[in-house]
């Protein structure tokens, strides 16, 4: 059984966190938790705990522990390191990543770990996210090589025992069954046979249907016991029972003969019926597509269809999606050259699929943002509730998927290559991608395409969930709604699924909720206090630089954390399998 090591500092006090997470991943997986005092050696993971002592903790003189070689967290990160181990940095309580400068040479190497998060105000969705980590990592590292020593302990253990066994004694030989081959039995009509024949030849042909008779009984005989030739004993001859030599080849009388051809007759009957159909068949085939083919022939020329109707005709079959391209500097001075303004509600790509991202556009509005209402489910840091004017903005239909993600890095713009967690590429949302590589994605877009494209403020995207609700959701406050609207941890399977499977809110927006958590422009700020009223993005003072927020919740996550007005801060260049993006595109107003 793998086994997981914990390393904190008693300074943080994680005791009360710390049996909630041993708790929960012991209950979701197979695991042995090993905590500080324990030993390393039959470990494939380190969670190392990062309190708010974990750093500065110093000894009666002022050294740092970090930096002391007895310290027991210098001594488990020091032979962690050695052994090759996985090691997962876990922030508590909001605390955030040591810079590399602030460790020991040796220890660096931990700050580009991606880290979790543990905080008490968030601590569902938190410990779905670590369990899931260590669910994947264990199962794609460890699993076979776990599985094989177990299998070898179990076979030296059943080897063991069946050497302590004395030897079975030598069962009893039984004289072998004997069973004659049957006569040749009278021919039998298959039934297919007799729906070809005619009334009349039915009771001379009554015994061909007739069920075949029983197989004569076994006979028993005596095995025949080869001896060994030697002086004292003679070759001995070869017996054979008399109920074998009994038995005498099969004879074929006539009217089995008779049978036989009455038989072929009938199958040669069913075979000219059966050609007879396929043909008449083919006929009335030839003759319904020529009907067809004239009729379009003879539409084409008395009636050309209208431009409209060819305009509607394009815009069905682009899933109402219109292409709109550059327009070249010559001839923009003449209006007539500009493309229409977009009005709210249609969809439109920049450029071809999966190049540039489906776009739906959102209509200029007024919304309360936040929640503040009491048995809403609501936390902290969603509160207080407060309005916000929204100017008119495109997000994307749909997450941003590998395919899309794939032609950035086709072009060379996007280095990272994220990972599929094995699942499957295509239409599912793209996963394992950073704040940071995510800027490099939308750089690349609005160069392609001439327009500004960036991430939605965290008001755009909150204003696009609600699509006009005030609820949980964007459908209610019902969570069974949830199966029709969102893949979450009731329905996923642990795992994400193609974008569009599921029904979009009133604002044509699918996956809002769940799916995979779709980062934000902003900051992360731990409630709304001095939050801008203009539906801007809120981004000063990120915790240090390297903390912004994420919305909508994962595949992974459960009804509470895939609300719309849910929240969670992330670092920016962390990188989660159930962490992905949707884009936002700047309108004209």
């Amino acid at each position: 059984m793998p086994a997981i090591f914990v390393s904190y500092r008693p300074q943080d006090q994680p005791d009360w966190l710390l049996s909630q997470v041993r708790a929960r991943v012991q209950k979701d997986i197979a695991v042995d938790w090993v905590e500080a005092g324990g030993s390393l050696e039959s470990c494939q993971m380190v969670l190392v705990m990062i309190g708010p002592q974990w750093l500065s903790a110093a000894d009666v003189d002022g050294r740092l522990l970090i930096q002391d070689p007895q310290d027991p967290v210098h001594v488990t990160l020091k032979r962690a390191l050695e052994r090759g181990l996985r090691l997962v940095p876990v922030l508590l309580d909001g605390t955030t990543m040591p810079r590399s400068h602030e460790l020991p040479t040796e220890f660096q190497a931990l700050v580009r770990r991606p880290a979790m998060s543990l905080h008490p105000q968030r601590l569902d969705a938190d410990m779905g996210m670590l369990v899931s980590m260590i669910r994947r990592t264990l199962e794609s590292s460890f699993g076979s090589v776990v599985a094989s020593s177990v299998s070898a302990h179990a076979h030296a253990h059943a080897k063991s025992e069946a050497q302590a066994l004395p030897p079975p004694p030598a069962p009893a030989v039984a004289p072998p069954v004997v069973t004659p081959a049957p006569l040749a039995p009278p021919l039998r009509a298959p039934n297919t046979l007799r729906g070809l024949a005619e009334p009349e030849e039915l009771p001379e042909l009554a015994h061909l249907f007739a069920p075949p008779p029983p197989p004569p009984p076994p006979v028993a005989v005596a095995p025949v016991v080869p001896l060994v030739a030697s002086p004292e004993t003679p070759p001995q001859p070869t017996v054979v029972p008399q109920a074998m030599a009994s038995v005498r080849p099969p004879t074929v009388s006539s009217a089995d003969r008779r049978d036989r051809r009455r038989v072929k007759q009938l199958q040669k009957r069913r075979t000219i019926l059966v050609r007879f159909g396929l043909g008449l068949g083919a006929f009335i085939l030839l003759l319904g597509l020529a009907w067809l083919g004239w009729t379009l022939l003879h539409r084409l020329i008395r009636s050309e269809p209208s431009p409209a109707a060819q305009e509607a005709e394009v815009v069905k079959a682009a899933e109402s999606a219109v292409v709109l391209t550059s327009v070249p500097a010559a001839s923009a001075k003449s209006a007539d050259a500009l493309p229409p303004p977009l009005t709210p509600g249609q969809s439109f790509r920049d450029c071809e699929a999966p190049a540039c991202p489906l776009m739906v556009v959102l209509p200029a509005g007024h919304f309360s943002m936040g929640s503040s209402a009491p048995g809403m489910g609501a936390y902290d840091d969603e509160r207080p509730a407060h309005e916000v004017t929204v100017r008119k903005v495109a997000l994307g239909r749909f997450e941003v998927t590998f395919q899309e993600w794939e032609a950035c890095f086709q072009d060379k713009d996007c280095s990272h290559w994220p990972s599929d967690e094995g699942w499957g590429r295509e239409t599912r949302p793209v996963i394992n991608v950073s704040w940071e590589d995510v800027q490099r994605y939308l750089k690349w877009l609005s160069q392609k395409t001439g327009h500004v494209y960036r991430l939605p403020t965290e008001a755009e995207w909150e204003y696009g969930a609600r699509a006009g609700t005030t609820t949980n959701y964007s459908f209610g406050n019902d969570e069974k709604g949830l199966n029709d609207y969102a893949w979450y941890s009731g329905n996923s399977g642990n795992q994400s699924h193609p974008v569009g499977e599921k029904k979009p809110n009133a604002f044509g927006l699918y996956d809002i909720h769940g799916s995979v958590w779709e980062w934000v422009q902003d900051c992360w700020h731990p409630n709304y206090q001095g939050a801008p009223s203009s539906g801007a993005a809120w981004d000063t003072d990120c915790r240090g630089g390297n903390r912004r927020t994420v919305r909508g919740g994962g595949w992974n996550d459960t009804p509470r954390v895939v609300r719309s007005t849910y929240r969670y801060g992330y670092l920016s260049d962390g990188r989660s399998l159930s962490q992905g993006f949707r884009v936002a595109r700047e309108l004209s107003p």
